[in-house]
């Protein structure tokens, strides 16, 4: 339709118009025609309630109460008005100004006039009332974050913002979802804008310290955690997030010990007073298993929690999910199928959810999220379940008080360990068929490429001047880079760029933007994993390629991989245990081009009858090992 067009003659008639545009979904033509007679005084002020009904229908929820509530004061409005803000209030989990223009609306009977462009679709007051919600906007922007869609969690976010601007917890998210969306940037530059106006709040400054951390100015980071605890010393999410951010800082000395030391006391503290013995386990002909996974992960992890919760021997276990949410919400795809139950725990604390538990009677509990990051450090003090088990993203540093075993890998543990001699994580990728990048053999003065996928926190001076040292050591090699965060922002490489020029060698650094580790394998001949690493199955899918990775055992994640390579013949050649062993390891791959000849050719089967590298393998020996410590438990 060419709204150019047409002549609006009067109200009903633009009404008329705009109601055939609506029912066939033609919003932008709607927007154009009622812009076309905004100039006209008699029709503005339907046309201004037209704008703010496509608003709402385009889902911008905010934008269309601003537009109505600026227009209550005008004699011409539609009697609608009450009601269609009352409504729209319940919508956004305004219960206050809700029944305040409920009330106002009763004293007037409506004229239909913006009711019936809205559609019989559009509640009436008494069931969006019986519906409402605290801070709906918030929770759906939550769900969509699960499913990746980050622009849609950012509308989301910003038209609650439009309506409560310094909401805390909708401003810390907000940040986090620029964040994911690989903006930290961006965020760092609204949180200090938020601070400017609003003041300092310990939230606020935790997740700029946060953001901070992520584009690896650690000192900033610091002093910003520092400053959040001071404004909230006993808040538990502060202290989590503030020790979490040490697994990246060199050399945490006192402070990085008094934060710990902080966490564990607040958590041991907020204990209940009376605390319930772990509920016995009487049938154990098939245990109930119950996964923890309530925080948004990274889409392969993700990934590798469904697989293994589908493939738990069914004459065994039950398998309950626990996590945000209801299945059929897009955001949840990844688990569907995986677990024989699934509860919604996104809105409960640390007692209502350990009641849950005891009530589902969970035999085993499994924590996939981390608890340093779910808000519920305390949980495991409850004694929820009769095995508690702290599995993926556990606190790095310290322990935290409670009755449960922190995965760690390694064929022995110490007290309050559980042992995976496989290591933690399952790198064999179920819904992917593998593709081997085949031979790379370099030819006459070809140089060696060696490679990382690596973002912005874990490029610290250490890491850049140990790769410095592997490029030195091999002539004309040079290092390619795959990074969501590095290069998102000029001082992101301006960083890197200053890092590797510390130790000479900037000029032989490259970057790829692919996201497919196949492409990037094809293009590598040595890995380098970092110290600490982030992704850690993207370098397990690396060596199911047949591209050798150079790993430390000097960080956690070094040592799930240098675990699951224990039970292949090549594990202990990509193995190191300190700086000087990972750089002598690195040379030796690089100058040896028969040996990663052979290993291009030979890993991906050898790895295939690893137990970390094939499902089945993996699952029997991860319930082998839950089974027995539970055992341990009534020896």
């Amino acid at each position: 339709m060419d709204t150019q067009t047409v002549i609006i003659k009067d109200e009903a008639h633009l009404r008329a118009e705009i109601s055939a545009l609506l029912a066939d979904g033609k919003h932008d033509d709607a927007i154009s025609l009622t812009e076309s007679v905004l100039g006209t005084p008699e029709l503005q002020t339907i046309s201004l309630s037209i704008l703010a009904i496509i608003n709402y229908q385009i889902g911008a929820i905010g934008t269309a109460i601003k537009l109505f509530e600026n227009l209550e004061q005008r004699p011409d409005v539609s009697s609608d008005l009450g009601e269609i803000l009352a409504v729209l209030h319940c919508q956004v989990g305004n219960a206050t100004e809700a029944l305040y223009y409920a009330k106002l609306s009763a004293t007037t009977p409506r004229d239909q006039k913006l009711l019936a462009l809205l559609g019989e679709g559009f509640p009436s007051f008494a069931t969006a009332f019986a519906s409402i919600r605290n801070k709906p906007l918030i929770g759906l922007a939550k769900m969509v974050l699960g499913d990746g869609r980050f622009d849609k969690a950012l509308h989301l976010l910003e038209q609650h913002l439009s309506l409560q601007p310094w909401d805390v917890e909708a401003l810390d998210l907000y940040a986090a979802t620029l964040v994911q969306a690989g903006n930290p940037h961006k965020a760092i530059g609204m949180l200090r804008s938020v601070i400017t106006i609003a003041g300092p709040t310990a939230t606020i400054m935790s997740r700029l310290g946060q953001c901070l951390t992520i584009i690896g100015s650690f000192a900033e980071a610091q002093a910003c955690h520092v400053a959040a605890i001071a404004r909230a010393p006993t808040a538990l999410p502060i202290l989590c997030e503030a020790a979490a951010d040490l697994r990246y800082v060199e050399g945490p000395g006192a402070q990085a010990a008094d934060m710990v030391e902080r966490l564990a006391a607040q958590t041991r503290a907020k204990a209940p007073k009376t605390i319930r013995p772990a509920p016995k386990i009487t049938d154990k002909t098939r245990i109930r298993i119950g996964y923890l996974c309530s925080n948004v992960l990274p889409a392969d992890q993700l990934a590798m929690i469904a697989a293994i919760a589908r493939n738990h021997d069914r004459s065994r276990f039950s398998v309950v999910g626990f996590g945000s949410g209801e299945p059929e919400h897009t955001g949840n795809a990844w688990m569907r199928a995986a677990f024989d139950s699934w509860r919604d725990i996104g809105n409960l604390d640390e007692a209502t959810l350990a009641a849950l538990i005891r009530g589902e009677a969970i035999g085993i509990l499994v924590e996939a999220d981390g608890l340093k990051t779910s808000g519920r450090p305390g949980l495991f003090q409850r004694n929820a379940a009769a095995l508690q088990v702290s599995w993926l993203n556990g606190p790095t540093l310290g322990a935290l008080p409670g009755t449960y075993l922190k995965a760690v890998a390694g064929s022995a543990g110490q007290a309050g360990e559980l042992a995976l001699p496989m290591g933690r994580y399952c790198y064999t990728r179920p819904n992917e068929p593998l593709r081997p990048v085949g031979d790379k053999v370099l030819e006459a003065g070809q140089s060696v490429t060696f490679g990382a996928t690596l973002e912005a926190p874990e490029l610290s001076p250490h890491l850049a001047l140990t790769w410095a040292r592997i490029l030195h050591a091999v002539p004309d090699s040079v290092l390619v880079l795959h990074s969501n965060s590095l290069f998102s922002d000029p001082s992101g490489v301006d960083r890197m760029i200053n890092l590797f020029g510390n130790g000479g060698v900037a000029h032989r650094i490259e970057f790829i933007k692919t996201q497919d580790m196949t492409e990037f394998g094809a293009i590598v001949d040595v890995a380098l994993m970092p110290f600490p690493a982030s992704n850690p199955l993207a370098y397990g899918h690396l060596l199911q390629l047949g591209v050798p990775v150079v790993i430390s055992t000097t960080a956690h994640e070094g040592n799930d991989l240098a675990a699951a390579l224990a039970a292949t013949p090549f594990g202990q050649d990509l193995i190191a245990t300190n700086t000087e062993s990972y750089v002598a390891v690195a040379q030796r791959w690089a100058m040896d081009a028969d040996k990663r000849s052979a290993f291009r050719t030979q890993a991906p089967a050898l790895l295939a009858q690893a137990p970390a590298f094939a499902l089945k393998g993996f699952m029997a020996e991860w319930e082998g090992s839950l089974l027995a410590a539970l055992d341990r438990l009534d020896a």
